[in-house]
């Protein structure tokens, strides 16, 4: 049975908002004006951003390390320290980790001075989700299990829960066991319960094991998995009477829980492979190798 640890953490909630507007996010939240949380934030995410852009670090696995280990180191140099040794050399981490904590120090400074009370309200947060997940997740997982090969659901997973700045999101960290989302009080789509988001992205987490590999490049593998899951859950959450699995919900999951939501026309493709992958007998690689094949790269 997979265990679920749960989250709310300052840091990791400050470093998701500032990756957010360092990808092109934006942080609208019912609590808080738009205006003064991205002011706030804008100078020390892009100082963090120049900082990341001198480096030769991969930018994807430097994000997802940083937002792991947030919630559970002590130190902002112990954490700037364990991610760079993660990714480079000793060296290199003696070198830059003081740097490094200090963008991420001055971060969490700048949203803690316009959210001064973020510590207790990120606490609240759990419960709702946690209840959810406690009454309904155990069983969309058997269903998950049932649909796709072993061992692709971790036993054990951090859920990492952060403020909803987009109403709504989440990330799945490979490597890592753990999962960042947001902690909406109430679902946003009453046809989407955000049980059955956390277990789309508890199910992506095993995807870089040696039974899911692929001939593919390692981030091509990773995307086309993560959508290749969303008929699977949709189709899990049916059977435990939480959601439909049929294209008009498939569409809206895609532009959902899809970070970078995909072109309009991936959804009906996926659609037509899961049908083919319910009758089919391949095994993930091949069945994700007929994917990429049926879905052109997002340039």
């Amino acid at each position: 049975m997979t265990q679920l640890n749960w989250h709310a953490s300052f840091s990791t909630t400050a470093l998701y908002a500032a990756r957010r507007l360092i990808i092109g996010g934006s942080l609208p939240d019912e609590n808080m004006p738009d205006e003064s949380m991205a002011a706030a934030l804008a100078e020390p995410a892009e100082r963090l951003r120049r900082w990341l852009a001198r480096t030769d670090l991969p930018p994807l696995q430097f994000w997802n390390q940083l937002l792991a280990l947030s919630a559970t180191v002590e130190s902002n140099q112990r954490l700037a320290s364990t991610v760079l040794l993660k990714l480079s050399s000793q060296q290199y981490a003696q070198t830059n980790a003081a740097e490094l904590a200090n963008r991420i120090g001055a971060i969490e400074r700048a949203l803690l001075a316009v959210w001064p009370t973020a510590a207790e309200e990120l606490i609240t947060r759990i419960l709702p989700l946690r209840e959810q997940w406690e009454a309904r997740g155990p069983g969309l997982l058997a269903m998950l299990r049932r649909e796709v090969p072993e061992p692709l659901i971790p036993d054990t997973i951090r859920v990492l829960l952060v403020q909803p700045f987009s109403g709504g999101a989440g990330l799945s960290v490979v490597n890592a066991n753990t999962v960042v989302m947001e902690g909406v009080l109430a679902n946003p789509h009453a046809s989407l319960p955000e049980v059955t988001r956390l277990a789309w992205l508890i199910s992506q987490l095993n995807l870089d094991l040696p039974p899911f590999q692929t001939n593919l490049r390692r981030d091509r593998a990773l995307e086309l998995g993560s959508y290749a899951l969303i008929p699977i859950t949709l189709a899990a959450g049916e059977e435990v009477e939480l959601t439909r699995c049929d294209l008009p919900t498939l569409q809206l999951a895609m532009q959902q829980w899809c970070e970078v939501p995909p072109p309009a026309g991936y959804a009906a493709e996926v659609w037509h492979w899961w049908e083919t992958y319910q009758s089919s007998q391949s095994s993930w690689p091949a069945a994700i190798g007929a994917l990429d094949q049926m879905l052109p790269e997002i340039e």
